[in-house]
């Protein structure tokens, strides 16, 4: 495969994943405790449109069809993409271009150490303890569902969780720009179709994002005071900014996923 470089918003995406590793260092981790699920979400703020996640085998394949619009500075960005997450790999498909990204998930490792001696979910909640998250105490319902709102303070966003670990609600606010994703019909043992976690033919591959990405993930996990007020779904009052310096530079991050090598 002839390969071109590129970006891809996986990274940031896989921040706010509620994850919950469910098995010792096996060479095939069980993400979640729930087999195979599927949840379509309305995508509002910043950025609008519908998302669809799936995963079976216990969340070790897990499959987001994005089709939003960002709009930002003026701009509206479209976005028509897959991204197949098996294991360690994540592949992130543009559905219009025909190309895709393949790269290791650089949390990968962390995550897998986290889950020893917990069960999923609470290996799910001792991760997000450590990325600076706490429960609120706060609940709210999404689709018919209760869930416990988590205030994420190093990445300025805060996601509700089901009892049996599924994030259904989620807002997080970057440089200003606020976006939320609201689960709006959850199908537990559904896994959605076989073809859903296939690439495809025809598809493109492209070199992964640059070592830069690496650096501005380390900024977003740097400490930071917590806001005064973390909020809850509804209000329209964002949680307070991180301190100056440990927010990464939007503009960097906007550049890194134009597409480059001809595109």
């Amino acid at each position: 495969m002839k390969f071109k470089a590129g970006g891809s918003l996986i990274l940031i995406m896989v921040l706010f994943q509620w994850g919950s590793p469910s098995a010792a260092f096996s060479e095939k981790v069980k993400w979640y405790d729930i087999e195979a699920a599927t949840i379509h979400f309305d995508v509002r703020g910043s950025q609008t449109g519908k998302i669809i996640r799936h995963f079976k085998d216990w969340g070790y394949q897990q499959v987001e069809i994005n089709q939003t619009q960002m709009n930002m500075m003026g701009m509206s960005l479209p976005t028509n993409q897959k991204t197949i997450t098996e294991g360690k790999w994540i592949t992130t498909l543009d559905l219009v271009k025909k190309t895709a990204t393949k790269m290791k998930n650089p949390m990968y490792e962390s995550m897998r150490k986290n889950r020893e001696g917990k069960s999923g979910v609470e290996a799910g909640k001792a991760y997000a303890r450590a990325m600076g998250g706490h429960d609120t105490g706060k609940t709210a319902q999404y689709a018919g569902e209760k869930c416990d709102i988590w205030e994420m303070t190093q990445m300025s966003a805060q996601t509700c969780v089901t009892k049996d670990g599924l994030a259904i609600w989620f807002q997080t606010n970057m440089g200003g720009m606020q976006m939320t994703h609201i689960a709006t019909k959850i199908k537990r043992g559904d896994p959605g179709p076989k073809e859903a976690y296939e690439i495809g033919t025809g598809v493109e591959l492209m070199a992964p994002p640059s070592r830069e990405m690496d650096e501005l993930l380390k900024k977003m996990r740097q400490k930071r005071r917590p806001p005064n007020d973390p909020g809850v779904p509804g209000e329209t009052k964002a949680p307070a900014a991180p301190p100056e310096g440990q927010m990464p530079d939007l503009n960097k991050l906007m550049e890194m996923f134009k597409p480059q090598g001809g595109q």
